[in-house]
């Protein structure tokens, strides 16, 4: 696992509440030189309506960290002008990004949405105009009993300059959202309500050997199975873990201890 992205999740293990995500979103936002990170969790899923009665509801204005009737939380770098610009302006109806996320589970470069409408380039212009960068990438985050939460990271800067970023970052991007979703849910208590089905050993195997770094191919060799056996062996793994793709499902089956982490 890369130092950077070791050092990030190490502070995240020990996060003693939520109200000190500030320093971890700080700590995100200076490693991988980016001017924004946001998480918001629309819902942590099951009984996450009970949360609202074990902790407070609060915007720290130098931290951003919120929670919103029990159901909502999030830790940010936006300013709290901007938070309530998007809300008044009900920016949330015509935000593709927003739309977009909440629909899918595929990570989403904000280069390749459509920005042409009139009111999507007021809300871009507007957006630039509070410090948000032009250039973003938010992972959806799915989960049992409905969870759902986005993890964002921006920057102000060229196309090229952006591409290069996620050339090095977008898998660390994908596994931070994860581990930060994981940590609010152990944080709120929720963990302990979600349950995986469990992997068969064959399925651990394929899942350790790519966590290893081993090719297809290899990994297929050494387990003494065809490549498209292994294949079936890796896909069946991530649809047991509700990954996204394959760094998600390493990512998950490490924090859950199903095999050894990087």
């Amino acid at each position: 696992m890369p130092t950077r992205l070791n050092d990030i999740l190490e502070r995240l293990s020990t996060l003693p509440d939520m109200g000190s995500f500030a320093a971890i979103i700080e700590a995100i936002r200076a490693i991988y030189d980016v001017d924004h990170v946001y998480y918001y969790a629309l819902s942590l899923g099951l009984d996450s309506r009970d949360l609202g009665e074990r902790k407070s509801s609060s915007l720290d204005p130098v931290g951003g960290v919120v929670q919103s009737k029990g159901r909502q939380l999030a830790a940010m770098s936006y300013s709290p002008d901007w938070i309530k610009r998007y809300f008044e302006a009900k920016f949330f109806s015509v935000d593709p990004v927003l739309s977009t996320a909440t629909a899918s589970f595929d990570p989403i470069d904000w280069s390749e949405l459509d920005w042409r409408s009139a009111d999507r380039a007021q809300f871009l212009h507007e957006a630039v105009d509070f410090g948000i960068g032009n250039q973003g990438y938010t992972v959806p985050v799915r989960g049992p009993g409905g969870q759902l939460a986005i993890f964002t990271i921006n920057k102000q800067c060229s196309l090229d300059v952006w591409q290069t970023l996620l050339v090095g970052a977008r898998t660390d991007f994908l596994l931070l959202a994860h581990y930060v979703h994981q940590r609010v849910l152990a944080l709120a208590g929720m963990e302990q309500l979600h349950t995986t089905r469990p992997l068969s050993g064959r399925e651990r195997d394929a899942m350790r050997l790519i966590a290893e770094g081993l090719s297809r191919a290899r990994a297929s060799e050494s387990l003494g199975i065809s490549e498209n056996t292994f294949r079936v062996y890796i896909d069946s793994a991530r649809h047991k873990l509700g990954a996204l793709n394959i760094p998600h499902a390493i990512a998950l089956a490490a924090h859950r201890g199903i095999i050894p982490p990087a």
